[in-house]
């Protein structure tokens, strides 16, 4: 039962936004919401954030009345970058859910691996078909590691692919007028102050508007076959573009390590985002897979409930139970909020009844 899976779901905005807290993977520290890399439609209703337990910044709130002891300034969870992002073109066509036949598509949530999958068997319109495998993880051994694993392979056809990783730094909370849990109007909290390469990695540094804080995220993508690469620089946003041809049958993966240090936690974040990224890629990713494994193991082996008669209510009790442990604040700067690390609904409050939420 310590797995949760959709098939060739309903790719409608409303399920899809469903999808995102469902598939979201977060570890205590960092969360990320189960957004496609590869995007939605301009029309469609996303949240796409990564966010930092316990990282804020000031924001006005406004009282119908100006009483006393009514608060007139608020903190709220950030949206800190964007990592998500990887397109894929196959003999220059892009893969998209949206375009195309899609034979087969299949999520899975593993909660005994700690990990979320996204499977899928597209056919471009030109009739290229490929099988896309990708894997991520927001690692329980190093909390500020987010990891994306992406395969490819070459169905029926031989020719050139390319892969474009993506490095944003120009992001904003998600609002919603109809949404009393989040801002009703586009605020900027966060500005970039910094984007620059170093070996091949790429680091953007950003501070908020009020609170006073910095954050620092870095990339290194790493690809299991050589081609040709290159990095394009448009402000606060780094892609890097590679190419290179595939043969029929034949599978390449894409390994993206992501790194997020912020100044509550960290003196100086550029040079710890440097520190950390440098030994990340030292690590073998199966050892990074591995551990998340014996961590979730001990955990199930402590905590686990089992509901005898009922399937249904078992896995929600369990899926709960992994809700806690991605949620829980592993350090005295933060707590567990009431989406915990899944979203922006309620800003990242912590309430007085959080022991309800739990």
């Amino acid at each position: 039962m310590k797995k949760y899976e959709t098939e060739n779901f309903l790719l409608d905005s409303e399920n899809l936004l469903l999808e995102e807290t469902l598939f979201h993977n977060a570890n205590g520290y960092l969360g990320v919401r189960g957004n496609f890399e590869e995007g939605y439609p301009e029309h469609y209703d996303s949240i796409r954030g990564t966010y930092i337990n316990g990282f804020y910044d000031f924001a006005a709130m406004p009282q119908a009345e100006k009483l006393y002891g009514l608060v007139e300034e608020k903190q709220t969870m950030l949206n800190v970058v964007d990592t998500q992002g990887i397109e894929l073109f196959v003999e220059g066509e892009r893969v998209s859910l949206f375009e195309g036949e899609v034979i087969h598509r299949k999520r899975s949530l593993d909660m005994e691996n700690g990990v979320t999958l996204r499977e899928m068997l597209w056919k471009s319109p030109e009739g290229k078909t490929v099988n896309i495998q990708i894997k991520r993880m927001t690692s329980f051994k190093m909390l500020p590691l987010f990891l994306i694993e992406y395969r490819v392979t070459a169905v029926d056809f031989s020719g050139e692919i390319e892969l474009v990783s993506g490095h944003n730094g120009n992001v904003k909370n998600y609002f919603n007028p109809e949404d009393p849990r989040v801002a009703g109007e586009a605020l900027e909290h966060l500005h970039p102050e910094s984007a620059d390469l170093e070996e091949g990695i790429s680091f953007i540094t950003s501070a908020t508007s009020a609170s006073g804080l910095q954050v620092c995220s870095t990339v290194k993508n790493r690809f299991s076959k050589k081609g040709t690469k290159k990095h394009i620089r448009n402000g606060a946003a780094v892609n890097e573009c590679w190419k290179a041809r595939i043969e029929e049958k034949e599978t390449v993966t894409l390994y993206k390590y992501t790194i997020l240090c912020d100044s509550i936690r960290y003196q100086d974040v550029r040079k710890s985002a440097a520190t950390l990224i440098k030994k990340a890629l030292e690590t073998n990713v199966e050892e990074y897979y591995q551990f998340q494994k014996e961590y979730l193991g001990k955990f199930w082996n402590d905590c686990m409930v089992e509901v005898e008669g009922d399937m249904e209510l078992n896995q929600a009790i369990c899926y709960n139970m992994y809700q806690l442990v991605q949620s829980a604040g592993k350090d005295s700067y933060c707590n567990i909020a009431a989406k915990g690390l899944s979203g922006e609904g309620y800003e990242g409050h912590y309430f007085w009844d959080t022991e309800m939420y739990l």
